[in-house]
């Protein structure tokens, strides 16, 4: 008898419809129907699998054909087909065509403008973590604006130990240059016998010359709100003179000349007022705000 002839034999045996087995092995009533009808012979696993469902051992639904002896047979798994790279996108620094097959990270891109005008541009690129942004930029523009970006930040770190050394030789200069025309000042007074004035010159020197070191040190070192309080007070000194009004003579000329010389001057003497007591409040300013200023790195740009 044929394998299919024994299947059917047992299923009948076991009072079993097609559909029922059919059901317990997973698979459709029409593929038990060409099992039996010989179409086509279940495979090892499933020959198992009826024969422990009927009760019956392997070789009396093979016949004796040894079929519980066959291997199956050994494919070798298909290799998955390659796909294709597709196109992600163009690259926003240099225009090359990226493909996903690529190193590529997503950036955004700021630009910025300076100059008189704002008419020079500034494009800089700000990778973050690669997976989002409004560009998309390839390993080499990403190299390179790594490499930028390294330099740049060298570049600021050595503009800023620079602007602390520039703060500390130019406080020394001036504040150095005003103890000393103070104590000068001092000796001239002390030579002309006015002991009390050469005497409150003397005692003074040193604490001018440190407000000028402070002043200058924290006006350049620009960590503190010394530049803030200076620009403050001085812009009060740009005062806007009245127009003048001449009738039009040899006389009204010349009037209109003197008064706009005069104006004029107190223009300019305002100012110089302003900017006087601005440094004066911003020397006393400094003379406290020295130590933070000194402790705290330079502020960048």
């Amino acid at each position: 008898m044929s394998i299919g002839s024994n299947i059917k034999t047992e299923r009948e045996k076991k009072k079993l419809t097609q559909k029922e087995l059919a059901d317990r092995l997973y698979v459709t009533p029409q593929a038990v129907s060409r099992w039996e009808n010989g179409s086509v012979e279940p495979s090892i696993d499933t020959l198992k699998q009826m024969s422990a469902i009927f009760g019956v051992d392997l070789d009396t639904l093979t016949s004796n054909e040894n079929l519980a002896k066959k291997e199956p047979e050994v494919t070798a798994p298909a290799k998955p087909e390659a796909k294709e790279p597709t196109l992600v996108g163009m690259c926003g620094r240099c225009g090359k065509a990226i493909y996903s097959n690529t190193h590529y990270a997503y950036c955004t891109k700021s630009v910025t403008y300076s100059g008189r005008g704002r008419h020079h541009e500034h494009v800089s690129w700000h990778t973050g973590d690669g997976k989002t942004g409004n560009g998309i930029l390839c390993d080499d523009c990403l190299r390179q604006n790594e490499e930028a970006e390294k330099q740049k930040q060298i570049d600021q770190q050595n503009a800023l130990t620079e602007r602390d050394h520039k703060a500390m030789v130019w406080g020394l200069w001036v504040g150095g240059g005003a103890g000393l025309i103070m104590i000068l000042i001092s000796i001239g007074l002390f030579v002309n016998k006015n002991w009390a004035a050469g005497g409150w010159t003397l005692g003074l020197s040193p604490l001018a010359a440190y407000g000028f070191f402070a002043v200058l040190y924290c006006l350049i070192k620009r960590n503190t709100w010394a530049g803030e309080i200076f620009m403050n007070i001085s812009e009060f000194g740009f005062v806007k003179m009245p127009g003048v009004i001449f009738a039009f003579s040899g006389d009204g000329v010349v009037a209109f000349f003197i008064i706009k010389v005069i104006l004029g001057i107190l223009g300019f003497l305002i100012l110089i007022g302003f900017l006087a007591l601005a440094f004066f409040f911003t020397m006393i300013f400094s003379m406290f705000a020295f130590p933070y200023s000194y402790c705290h790195p330079a502020q960048a740009e």
